[in-house]
């Protein structure tokens, strides 16, 4: 009874991955609202973190969260696009992944204030453990994958249960090194299930799902703009006039650069899928850093920050930097480009790492963006189509 429950006897077969006009259904949708949810928070907190100018600790404590909220999304993304059949027993188990994903926006502020990682590690095991019930489902459904799946399931099972140990019974002065052991564990069960070899999920919807997401990260920095325009209508000044231009051109251009078609169109060359879908990890992170800095920005100006002015241009002008060499890395390493193309990104990034020295550092970084926007526009017009296939 308990099994029919659950859903286990129900085929789970692999979805068509040649299925015309896949699209992200709604309760993928509703996935992400949840998980935006968790992002939001580990922000904001990055913010207050950098406002009080403990800016070490803040950004190491993000990236351990923000990666934990990523890993638990691309995992479930990849699932869904080689086996979402929909039924009762699936979106159970997706219902149970997004209380996961509440309870881990729950514990942000206790890693944040206390180091404690109880809360947000036991949202995660829920969540992950939701994901190993629909291997489950696989093993007894699908034959041609059963030993794909089996090592799924078995890699996360043995990744929780090293979760279990790092935050329940080790010493904390181990923690860090541990977190980031088993992040590379964590991150090697896809290359020993081997999903992404089998070519069962749909490129379209792969590309929709990361650019959804994309969409999402992007809108903390819209927000941060949005505060900033407020502020400027409570008291006008011309930093603060220039830190909402700037921040604008940065938001804008982000978006343009990474929802370039041609780009993310390659991904139909499976042999780097791990390095397009490993790097947005990267995107993520930076994008959402770059919101956070624009708060901090916002703060500064207003004088509710202890860090200086130019350490605070510096908190929009490292991610910046660091989404430029995302985008270096995921679209021109391997790509046909020319030479001189393949220069653009990096030296973008360099130059905008310069201007933290100035007192409209950010305003410069988003001039600097679009004149950056504007070359690679003209070169892309004066290329040929077939620069862009590359073997992914």
């Amino acid at each position: 009874m308990l099994n029919r429950f659950l859903g286990l006897h129900v085929p789970m077969p692999a979805r068509d991955n040649t299925e015309a006009h896949r699209a992200s259904t709604t309760l993928e949708l509703f996935y992400d609202l949840v998980i935006v949810i968790s992002i939001a928070v580990a922000v904001s907190h990055l913010h207050h973190a950098f406002v009080a100018d403990h800016i070490a600790h803040g950004m190491l404590t993000f990236l351990m969260v923000f990666w934990s909220i990523m890993w638990a999304w691309m995992s479930f993304t990849w699932f869904a696009s080689s086996y979402d059949s929909d039924d009762a027993p699936y979106r159970i188990a997706v219902f149970i992944q997004l209380i996961g994903s509440l309870i881990m926006a729950a514990g942000i502020g206790e890693v944040f204030e206390h180091n404690n990682f109880r809360v947000i590690a036991f949202g995660y095991i829920i969540m992950r453990l939701a994901l190993v019930a629909l291997w489950i489902r696989v093993i007894k459904s699908n034959s041609q994958d059963k030993v794909g799946a089996i090592r799924h399931a078995i890699g996360i099972i043995l990744c929780q249960l090293g979760w279990i140990v790092l935050i329940f019974l080790v010493p904390s002065e181990y923690l860090l090194v541990g977190f980031w052991l088993l992040v590379l564990c964590e991150q090697l069960v896809p290359y020993y299930g081997g999903l992404r070899k089998q070519s069962v999920w749909h490129r379209e919807h792969i590309i929709e799902r990361y650019g959804l997401l994309t969409i999402i990260v992007l809108g903390e920095t819209l927000l941060a703009s949005g505060h900033a325009i407020k502020a400027l209508n409570e008291h006008f000044s011309p930093l603060l006039m220039c830190t909402v231009i700037g921040g604008l051109l940065i938001t804008f251009s982000m978006w343009w650069f990474y929802f370039d078609e041609h780009e993310h169109k390659r991904l139909q060359y499976s042999n780097r899928g791990y390095m397009w879908s490993y790097g947005h990890i990267l995107v993520f992170i930076s994008i959402s850093t770059v919101g956070a800095g624009l708060e901090v920005m916002n703060d500064k100006i207003g004088g509710h920050a202890e860090v200086s002015l130019h350490v605070a241009n510096a908190m929009v002008a490292v991610p910046t930097a660091i989404f430029m060499v995302s985008m270096w890395l995921l679209h021109d390493l391997f790509s046909k480009r020319s030479f001189e193309a393949k220069l653009l990104y990096p030296a973008a990034a360099m130059l905008v790492l310069t201007t933290p020295f100035f007192e409209y550092g950010t305003f410069a970084v988003g001039l600097l963006l679009l004149l950056t926007l504007a070359i690679r526009l003209k070169m892309d017009t004066a290329s040929s189509p077939t620069e862009y296939v590359t073997n992914l």
